[in-house]
């Protein structure tokens, strides 16, 4: 997530989403590699591998993980708008 997550210039990570800190089930803030998941949920590139958008960082990345990030990350149009948490502010 952190090749991801640096990999394109901050202008083209615009926020779309609000996403709570402590609010991804298995990614705590106090995490190492927290900053940059937190980046890629709050910009809509990654949403979790299931319905509580847990992130499963300890398994490994499938190819087609890999291809919908990168996506994602190159077609704005592709990110996915959705709000995680309690710190939830109208858009």
């Amino acid at each position: 997530m952190e090749i991801f997550a640096k990999a394109l210039p901050e202008k083209a990570l615009e926020e779309i989403n609000t996403i709570a800190e402590d609010s991804i089930p298995d990614v705590p803030s106090s995490a190492p590699y927290a900053d940059a998941v937190y980046k890629l949920y709050r910009v809509g590139v990654v949403t979790g591998v299931d319905e509580q958008h847990n992130c499963n960082p300890e398994a490994n990345i499938t190819r087609a993980e890999v291809a919908v990030i990168v996506a994602r990350m190159m077609n704005a149009d592709k990110r996915i708008r959705f709000d995680l948490g309690e710190e939830v502010i109208e858009k």
